[in-house]
């Protein structure tokens, strides 16, 4: 243990020094370099900002490492010796502009103390450059540009500081939730993505089809059955589950639904965890923790992005983080959240049409689940023992009454619904009549009830929508969309690249 131990270690610092080599700098260490003597470094990076005068240049250069920029000039009157010619760095200095590309020799040196900057870095030779073509078409050297106009743009967007805050985060949030499931002891595995049932029931899928499907007018399936891409891993999670206690995966679900709103997605990351010998409660407790736990990560591990997102796109929210991340959040019982929702109905607090006010029964709607938690509790909440004829044939009929099921939806502000979720039936006659009662073939789903004749056991499951909660993390009611919080979406009329 001990010999593998020194390796690991060996491995590790091999590792550190050839990604930060001694001439080379990253700007999220770069700041607090302490600068005694002049230090000549490679930086490497874009252009954010660019003033190019006759005897001095000035520019803004970004690493993608943080958010913020260190200031690099040229001075053709300073001091410092030119490892190339200073008319030839002047030249290709002239060919610059926002959103080029440099790697840049030079020396860093404490600025005057009438600068605001740390440090900066006096360019001595440029060893590559990947200029802007055409700077009259490049749409990030037009200043700062909404939102909305990127996503026309989507192969340009983490260039620019407000989706490149909200990338950090995503990519923070996702090593949070493998390492709040991995020291919970859920082990991390992925099923198939192309699968023989939809899951849900619901026809909502995206059938396979080869070529020689199409050629042969659709009489001959690759898998000599119809396959689909997999609408939730849950069903083979619950599978994993029963012999390996819990489990969680973050594949990706594909949905068919023909809606072009803000909260929809074809292609969305699915985070699902299914736990062994657990019950309704355990089940809201490992996810409100979960949720609180990546929450405190990001705000923790990304300060500048969310000072950056507070202060010009997402105002407020990071007094709402640091409130969720530590507040109780609500449990209520659909019975008692439909009595909210009449009362402030009623009371002229909820403006909802008589149409649309769900009855018992009824799907409680975007709307009402948005009052609850924007406007009535004003956090995150969990809302359980929906209608059995509201839900899916795997969830299991409560004890007390058999007309709701144990399940809990996790509703949070300006997104809706984050997190379904629900015990799992675990009667193979009960789950064969849910499934003649909503008409779903059992022919694929053979190998899934025979879970329930050998040796059946308690367990529950959830699922999460990961860029629902990337929104959480970054956005607010007013300026929330679902395609800002992945790096290339897919949606219902949209595929881009």
């Amino acid at each position: 243990m001990l010999i593998l131990f020194l390796y690991q270690l060996l491995i590790k610092m091999f590792i550190k020094d050839v990604l930060s080599s001694v001439d080379s700098l990253d700007l999220k260490t770069a700041g607090s370099t302490i600068v005694s003597e002049k230090i000549t470094v490679h930086i490497s990076g874009w252009i954010k900002t660019y003033r190019n005068q006759r005897e001095i240049s000035f520019m803004a250069i970004n690493d993608g490492s943080c958010l913020k920029n260190i200031q690099v000039l040229f001075d053709t009157t300073n001091y410092f010796s030119y490892e190339g010619e200073v008319g030839v760095i002047k030249e290709k200095i002239d060919r610059l502009s926002v959103g080029a590309s440099v790697e840049l020799k030079g020396v860093l040196v404490k600025p005057p103390d009438s600068s605001k900057e740390p440090i900066e870095l006096h360019i001595i030779d440029i060893l590559h450059m990947g200029v802007i073509e055409d700077r009259e078409t490049y749409i990030i050297g037009k200043g700062r540009v909404k939102p909305e106009v990127m996503r026309k743009h989507q192969h340009l967007r983490c260039k620019t500081n407000y989706f490149s805050a909200i990338m950090k985060i995503r990519s923070c949030a996702s090593y949070a939730l493998h390492t709040f499931l991995q020291e919970n002891m859920f082990h991390h595995l992925d099923p198939n993505v192309i699968t023989t049932s939809d899951c849900e029931g619901a026809g909502e899928v995206f059938q396979i089809v080869s070529p020689d499907d199409i050629c042969n007018g659709g009489t001959e399936d690759f898998f000599r059955k119809k396959a689909y891409l997999t609408v939730s891993s849950q069903l083979q999670l619950e599978a994993i589950c029963s012999g390996l206690g819990r489990c969680y995966t973050m594949n990706p679900s594909f949905r068919a639904e023909k809606s072009s709103t803000s909260r929809h997605l074809a292609s969305f990351t699915h985070v699902e965890y299914e736990l062994s010998h657990c019950g309704l409660k355990g089940l809201m407790d490992i996810s409100e923790e979960m949720v609180k736990y990546a929450i405190v990560q990001c705000l923790e591990k990304c300060p500048d992005e969310y000072a950056f997102l507070n202060s010009y796109f997402s105002k407020g929210i990071l007094e709402r983080l640091q409130k969720y991340g530590t507040c109780e959040y609500p449990r209520i019982s659909y019975d008692e959240a439909l009595d909210v929702l009449i009362k402030a109905k009623q009371g002229r607090k909820l403006k909802i049409s008589d149409e649309d006010m769900p009855s018992w029964g009824d799907d409680l709607g975007s709307v009402c689940e948005r009052y609850l938690a924007e406007r009535h509790y004003e956090s995150p909440l969990m809302i359980y023992n929906y209608p059995k004829d509201l839900k899916s044939f795997y969830m299991k009929e409560d004890q007390a009454n058999p007309k709701v099921v144990n399940c809990m939806d996790l509703i949070v502000p300006s997104i809706g619904e984050l997190i379904g979720s629900a015990v799992r039936e675990d009667s193979y006659d009960k789950m064969v009549s849910n499934m003649d009662a909503k008409g779903i073939d059992r022919g694929p789903l053979e190998w899934y009830l025979d879970l329930r004749r050998n040796g059946t056991w308690r367990h529950a499951g959830a699922g999460m929508g990961f860029e629902r909660l990337v929104g959480l993390l970054t956005m607010t009611a007013e300026n929330f969309n679902v395609r800002e919080c992945v790096p290339f979406p897919v949606a219902y009329g949209e595929c881009d690249y």
